[in-house]
């Protein structure tokens, strides 16, 4: 199964394709197998290639989210599984990196991108803290949609993050007229 690591940063992740641009943002280099910027298209990866695509907090860099998201459905192969990460638009982890970060996202952005190109939402769930002290917390918020959605309307606590699940059905290509 072919597995793609979509902007790993310095998470590599071993038995993935690891891809990302090789910039020493945080005091590091990455340890990467491809170097690409993703706002340059088409990316350097064969089409029909991915079985899972991991984006883990790079929406939020992507200069164009059409062009991209149109890029990821050429790579990946029917039934193909992605999972992304976004800071939550109200979080400090949003305004964190102003300089590259261009948006935070809520739960109910971003579906049209997806569904134009085939994809379909499996599973969204708000991200309390990724601290394993506090995860726990997690579980209280997403038990159930009426949590979700009541923190949605009324932020008492704030996420960090959402976590998305979509799975590729069908490829579609949509010729806009300019």
């Amino acid at each position: 199964m072919k597995k793609l690591n979509l902007g790993c940063g310095n998470n590599y992740m071993e038995g993935w394709t690891n891809l990302d641009l090789n910039i020493d943002i945080y005091g590091c280099k990455s340890k990467l197998d491809i170097s690409h910027d993703l706002n340059e298209y088409p990316y350097p990866l064969k089409e029909n290639e991915f079985e899972v695509i991991r984006s883990w907090g790079l929406l939020e860099h992507i200069k164009d989210l059409d062009s991209h998201i149109k890029e990821l459905t050429k790579v990946s192969k029917i039934n193909c599984k992605m999972e992304v990460h976004v800071p939550y638009f109200l979080s400090y982890t949003t305004g964190k990196e102003l300089p590259i970060h261009r948006f935070g996202l809520n739960c109910v952005q971003l579906f049209a991108i997806f569904e134009k190109y085939g994809w379909r939402l499996k599973s969204k769930k708000l991200n309390i803290s990724y601290n394993k002290y506090l995860s726990w917390l997690n579980g209280i918020v997403n038990y159930c949609g009426f949590t979700k959605n009541l923190l949605e309307r009324f932020p008492i606590i704030i996420p960090e993050g959402i976590d998305w699940v979509f799975k590729l059905n069908e490829k579609k290509e949509r010729n806009e007229k300019t």
